[in-house]
This record gives structure tokens, C-alpha cells and sequence, in this order.
């Protein structure tokens, strides 16, 4: 997903899993954990060229486990709910980048990157992903996403802008 696709998945998932996440600065910082683990992942393979692509550290499943563990040992805690923000942020992130890759893989042919799918495990697997590229059914499909969730946003008030 593009990021705009990433804040909007994960201002659905937020905004029926969490009544406060109305408030203001909450949108916005699960707005930004949306978007943390591009920034991350992308940063370290295109500034610093650390990985073989531009989904590793932020995008695994043990990574979205070791934030769940967190989650669950600050349960009692007042930070409580900026991490339940971070995992709505994790799983949305994840869940939307694999959603993508299905939708594209119906239309493309992902036969370059043998098991693309299994991303999600590194570092016991490090796939070299593909180059990226303008896709424009892909960029046409997650605007018309962006626009009903920018209703729902509307509809709820805008949360997170002062009027």
C-alpha cells in the first residue's frame, strides 16, 4: 500500500477498535504508526542499503508479536493506549501491504520473487521484492479506499483537525 492507504486502513480498524482514538492526537499517531514501519525498512534499504529490500525489520510477524507482547505487559499502564495504538498501526500496516500483494499478484505475475508471500518471515527469509513501479490499477483500487474512508473520516467529524 501507499501511505495515504495505510493511514486510511489503519483509521477504519482505530476507529471501531478504540472510542478515544476520536481525539485528535490520537488519529494522529496512529496515523504515524501506520506509517512507522515504512519508515524504518525503507529507510534502511534505500538510505543504507542494509536489507534486500525495503519490507524487513518492521515487516514480519515477529515483529508485530514482540509489540502484541508489549501490549499485553502494559495493559494496566497509562501508556496503555498509545501501544494499543501501535499494534492497530503493526497490523494494519502488515495486513495492508499483503492485501495489496494479493490484489496485484491477480493481475501481475509475481513468477520474478519465488515465495513473495513469505515477506513476512524474515530474517529466516529475505526476499529480494520487486522493483518499484507506477501501478495504476493498484494506485486506482486504493484511491476509491482513501476516498470512502475519508467519508467515514468526515462523518465522524474530522478527529485530528481543529475547526
Amino acid at each position: 500500500m501507499y501511505p495515504p492507504g495505510h493511514v486510511a486502513f489503519a483509521y477504519i480498524v482505530g476507529r471501531k477498535s478504540l472510542p478515544p482514538v476520536k481525539a485528535g492526537r490520537y488519529v494522529w499517531f496512529l496515523a504515524l504508526m501506520s506509517l512507522l514501519p515504512d519508515l524504518i525498512d525503507k529507510t534502511a534499504h534505500y538510505t543504507f542499503g542494509l536489507f534486500q529490500s525495503g519490507r524487513s525489520i518492521c515487516h514480519n510477524i515477529f515483529m508485530l508479536i514482540a509489540v502484541y507482547v508489549v501490549y499485553r505487559l502494559t495493559r494496566s499502564r497509562s501508556s496503555h493506549l498509545y501501544v494499543k495504538l501501535l499494534v492497530i498501526g503493526f497490523f494494519t500496516h502488515l495486513a495492508g501491504d499483503v492485501i495489496q500483494d494479493l490484489i496485484r499478484w491477480s493481475y501481475t505475475d509475481f513468477s520474478g520473487i519465488p515465495g513473495w508471500y513469505l515477506y513476512v518471515f524474515f530474517p529466516i527469509f529475505d526476499p529480494r521484492l520487486l522493483s518499484w513501479e507506477i501501478d495504476c490499477i493498484g494506485i486506482t483500487w486504493e484511491t476509491v479506499f482513501v476516498f470512502v474512508c475519508l467519508g467515514f473520516w468526515y462523518r465522524d467529524g474530522m478527529p485530528g483537525l481543529k475547526r
